[in-house]
């Protein structure tokens, strides 16, 4: 009898120190897999900014490229550029969208700006309707960019031969 007892109260100490010996390196190997998620996460996040920024970067440069070539009168250049730029943006709107209103607007404006130097006739209602589209997208009824959107869709509106709008 005292052979049992004298058992037990040995096996029940080894028993918690098995459970002990079970338990802390399932919390441990725990802890390190969190860790490690929490290191991937925040890893996987700074390269999607890092993809968001660049991406950024390209379709400001498509813009500038844009400008560069209406200024130059290569309108097809230009609208080159314009669906590169859309493009790009179609693959960083996946993100949060920061200025996404504002390119669209700028690239509607070239749009406009590039159908009217093709062939004021025939694209002027084309180009009436992108720089409509443009001028509600904006944000700020005032500065030069809402002047360039005025007076490009009064262009496009005296060019149809529409007088009263084009004074709108």
């Amino acid at each position: 009898r005292f052979l049992v007892t004298a058992s037990l109260s040995i096996t029940e100490p080894m028993a918690a120190a098995g459970k002990a010996a079970i338990i802390v390196p399932l919390i441990i190997g725990g802890a390190i897999i969190a860790a490690a998620f929490l290191l991937w996460h925040s890893h996987a996040l700074k390269l999607r900014v890092a993809e968001m920024a660049q991406a950024e970067e390209e379709v400001r440069v498509n813009l500038r490229k844009a400008y560069r070539a209406l200024r130059d009168f290569r309108p097809e250049a230009a609208l080159d550029e314009v669906r590169l730029a859309e493009s790009k943006m179609k693959r960083r709107r996946t993100g949060w969208p920061t200025d996404y209103g504002e390119w669209k607007m700028a690239l509607l404006m070239i749009e406009g700006e590039a159908d009217f130097m093709i062939d004021a006739p025939g694209r002027a209602a084309a180009s009436e309707a992108k720089f409509s589209q443009a001028l509600d997208r904006m944000i700020h009824a005032s500065g030069e960019i809402w002047q360039f959107g005025i007076l490009g869709r009064a262009r496009a509106r005296l060019e149809q031969k529409k007088w009263r709008e084009a004074e709108k």
